[in-house]
């Protein structure tokens, strides 16, 4: 869901998505959008791949160039934009924008903990 236009304020009870989140170029305006529709006590659950999991894969060198040139979390926060549809979640960014955004509730855990 790129286009939140369709969708009214406070419309949304519940919202899923899964294996996704690497794909949105603008992930703070994508939250802020998801928190105008939900209705108040209104959920959102997600499940998605993090840095950690691309870490994992770092022996093949077409990731290796990724985590070297791409991956580095101050470039994250300097520019608030995904710069490739493909990198992983990275908790700590999600969990900053949660609390900047005023979610109520924020579970994170990574894949195996």
């Amino acid at each position: 869901m790129m286009d939140f236009s369709a969708y009214q304020d406070g419309s949304v009870k519940f919202g899923i998505c899964r294996d996704s989140l690497s794909y949105i170029g603008n992930d703070h305006l994508f939250f802020a959008n998801l928190k105008r529709i939900l209705k108040e006590g209104g959920y959102f659950w997600c499940k998605d791949v993090s840095i950690k999991y691309y870490e994992e894969m770092a022996q093949k060198p077409f990731v290796v160039v990724l985590k070297k040139n791409i991956l580095a979390w101050p470039l994250y926060k300097a520019t608030g934009l995904r710069l490739l549809a493909f990198i992983g979640s990275d908790p700590n960014r999600l969990k900053y924008i949660f609390k900047k955004l005023g979610f109520k509730v924020v579970y994170l855990k990574e894949e195996g903990a």
